[in-house]
């Protein structure tokens, strides 16, 4: 083989190697949004798994129409909720 032959093909090599990086790269990029996007997906459901939890425990009152979530009372004459101690 002639030393032209040679570093052609050396060069069509090289656009090989520079191509396949750049390929590589966009590949990680997908990954690391993929990554991304599962962590904001998970801390979505812990909040919703945590506001669940707090719906769970309203708790029914008496016939006033009073009922309890968490620690507020809550009249539905009167909207606003206060602390009960």
């Amino acid at each position: 083989m002639s030393r032209r032959i040679i570093q052609a093909e050396l060069r069509r090599l090289l656009d090989d190697v520079v191509r396949l990086d750049e390929r590589v790269a966009k590949l990680q990029r997908h990954f690391e949004q993929a990554t991304e996007d599962v962590r904001q997906i998970r801390i979505s459901t812990e909040k919703v798994g945590r506001r669940a939890e707090r719906i769970e425990e309203l708790q029914v009152g008496d016939v006033s129409g009073a009922y309890r979530l968490g620690e507020a009372e809550v009249s539905e004459e009167a909207p606003e909720a206060r602390v009960i101690q």
